[in-house]
């Protein structure tokens, strides 16, 4: 009987693919699990069917939080339905904010330590030496 799986639903989009795990021991899970995570493209979702109640547990505990989100967790009769997301690469977080039109804030620009010339080394004004 699964007990730790609880109802979360965030987004109704639909997973990439699906791996059904029903039936197979923790360590295989998660060795099939972690692959299959691996072989995803960013933004794409992994449906993972389980009937091990500690594969949602263990898969939370190694896989790391900013590559990886948990959107939705449901508990069925005999086994339960998880579903991943890999997050978006850091350039094309940014892309897509442009694309929707929301620009990512620009870097400041130090200058702090360069001279009037925007180059680095010490500042020499006129009449110096």
């Amino acid at each position: 009987m699964i007990k730790d799986c609880k109802a979360k639903r965030i987004s109704m989009k639909k997973p990439n693919s699906r791996l059904d795990l029903r039936g197979a021991i923790s360590p295989l899970s998660l060795l099939k699990a972690t692959k299959a995570l691996g072989d995803l493209g960013a933004g794409q979702r992994l449906e993972i069917l389980s009937t091990d109640d500690r594969t949602q547990k263990e898969l939370s505990e190694i896989l790391n939080p900013e590559q990886f989100r948990t959107v939705e967790v449901q508990k069925r009769k005999t086994y339960c339905r998880i579903v991943l997301e890999k997050a978006p690469t850091r350039g094309q977080s940014s892309r897509q904010e442009r694309e929707r039109g929301q620009e990512s804030p620009k870097r400041a620009t130090s200058t702090q330590g360069k001279g009037e010339t925007g180059q680095t080394g010490p500042t020499r004004h006129k009449g110096s030496s």
